[in-house]
């Protein structure tokens, strides 16, 4: 690989890694703020809306955004253009549906109606933002990206300011501030591009996309499924006090899994490339990615460990009593973790992602149950124990799966040429 290539894509990811960071950082204050201005059970209420939201987000990309990072990569400026107004208009269309599931559940669920209410107003313009920026990683500008979450993070942080000013900061109001900056953002995304979302073709590019995109689906939910599940089944045979502990100790591998997303969003549309471009580089860009961050994992374990208690306190206060020896053997289960993250995106890009969900879903089951086992044994430390056993299994299954599908996929882009034409990769025979 050239040097200037090397350069270009390591500057692709330094932006693609920034942009990550502030985009986290604004769903971290958002959620942080609500939190200080809520009841305790209010924000129960609240976070259970959240997980909605977070299984919304998921679907979204999956169905309308990493199929074009996948097939249109490498694709002509014309057609990936034509793509990604189509693109952003499904997912705001999966974001439409979502919030009238979400107003639908008032009656329902009435002592929630300010956060489905204001969650679901947001939904539509959050997602029609990510999916603008991760257009913006797929065409090879990053930066692009970067500057438009920074300017969701200081629309939101603007509006945040002046409810506080006039005291007026509240669950409902904080929500609509904070979708209020992601619309703006999204505004500027068309601005950016130049381009705006072709509402006319979203119902057509999700059913083009269904080849490729329930595997993609299946694939991100049963990695949720797997920690979330995981998170309930302590609670239940170990107690909150475990939980705690748990999720206490998760929060300081917040860094760590704002890499992992993103490598993932830089990674994908550079190795969908690859694969067309010089195949025989795909496995060994595999494993870099799957050792760079797990050798982050072990030095972010490392540093932890060594962290004073003083610092943990500040942080966690009287939780982190029960967190503190959960880090240890939840860093090494980040490390298998993270062992799996090369082969996702390497399932991806070969277009087998069906393979991948099947993989996800038979692994999911070993987690929590070994979770669960070690909860039951030795509190939130054997939860963390267990955790990392089923990804030690999982990781092992990940890799011997996809060793044996890649070298199938590298042998077939090594037969087939690469062309310059507008046809898109992958979608021999269809038309746009």
């Amino acid at each position: 690989m050239p040097e200037l290539t090397r350069s270009r894509i390591a500057r692709r990811s330094a932006w693609t890694l920034a942009d990550q960071a502030i985009s986290s950082l604004t769903n971290i204050l958002f959620v942080a703020l609500v939190a200080r201005t809520s009841t305790v059970v209010g924000f129960g209420r609240f976070q259970i809306v959240f997980t909605v939201f977070v299984f919304v987000y998921a679907l979204s990309r999956s169905l309308c955004v990493e199929p074009l990072l996948i097939r249109f990569a490498s694709a002509e400026r014309k057609e990936f253009r034509a793509v990604s107004a189509t693109a952003v208009s499904s997912a705001g269309l999966v974001g439409l549906c979502a919030m009238f599931l979400l107003l639908a559940l008032v009656p329902v669920w009435p002592s929630a109606r300010a956060a489905l209410v204001t969650v679901g107003l947001s939904l539509p313009a959050i997602l029609a933002q990510d999916s603008w920026r991760l257009i913006f990683v797929a065409e090879g500008h990053p930066r692009k990206a970067f500057l438009n979450d920074l300017f969701w993070f200081f629309s939101s942080l603007a509006l945040y300011l002046v409810l506080h000013a006039f005291e007026a900061a509240s669950l409902p109001s904080l929500t609509l501030a904070w979708g209020g900056g992601a619309l703006a953002a999204a505004l500027l995304g068309s601005a950016q591009m130049r381009l705006w979302p072709a509402a006319r073709g979203a119902v057509r590019w999700i059913r083009e996309q269904r080849d490729l995109s329930p595997g993609l689906v299946g694939d991100r939910f049963g990695q949720l499924a797997a920690n979330y599940l995981t998170i309930y089944a302590v609670g239940l045979v170990a107690g909150l006090e475990a939980v705690a502990g748990f999720r206490g100790a998760w929060l300081f591998f917040g860094p760590l899994t704002v890499l992992l997303r993103g490598v993932g969003n830089a990674a994908l549309p550079e190795i969908s490339r690859l694969r067309q471009t010089r195949p025989e580089g795909f496995l060994t860009a595999i494993g870099v990615i799957s050792a760079l961050v797990g050798g982050v994992a072990l030095v972010l374990t490392a540093v932890l460990n060594l962290m004073p208690e003083s610092i943990g306190e500040q942080i966690l206060g009287e939780t982190w009593r029960v967190a503190r020896p959960v880090l240890l053997p939840l860093g090494i289960a980040f490390f298998f973790l993270s062992a799996t993250h090369g082969p996702s995106i390497g399932f991806r890009a070969l277009e087998r992602a069906s393979e991948a969900a099947s993989l996800r879903w038979k692994t999911a089951p070993l987690i929590v149950v070994f979770s669960t086992l070690g909860a039951a044994a030795w509190g939130a430390t054997g939860a963390a124990a267990g955790f990392a056993g089923g990804y030690l299994v999982a990781s092992i299954l990940w890799w011997i799966a996809f060793l044996s599908v890649a070298s199938l996929g590298v042998a077939a882009s090594h037969a087939r040429p690469v062309t310059q034409d507008s046809e898109a990769p992958g979608f021999s025979g269809q038309t746009r």
